[in-house]
C-alpha cells in the first residue's frame, strides 16, 4: 500500500502529524487567560504575597 512513497513524503507526513499533536496539546494550561492588572504588578515588587488567578465558573 505505501511501497511507492518517497522518504520526503514520509517526512512531510510525519511533520504534519507532529505539528497537529503540538497544536492540540497546547502548553497544558487550562482555563481562561489570566493577565494581572498594572496596579498589582507595580505593588507586587513590594509585597511577598502571591497573585491568585480568578476562580473558574
Amino acid at each position: 500500500m505505501f511501497k511507492n512513497i518517497c522518504w520526503a513524503q514520509k517526512l512531510f507526513a510525519l511533520m504534519i502529524v507532529a505539528l497537529f499533536i503540538v497544536t492540540i496539546s497546547g502548553c497544558g494550561n487550562k482555563g481562561d487567560l489570566y493577565l494581572p492588572d498594572a496596579k498589582s504588578s507595580a505593588s507586587k515588587s513590594n509585597t511577598t504575597d502571591t497573585v491568585k488567578p480568578p476562580k473558574k465558573h
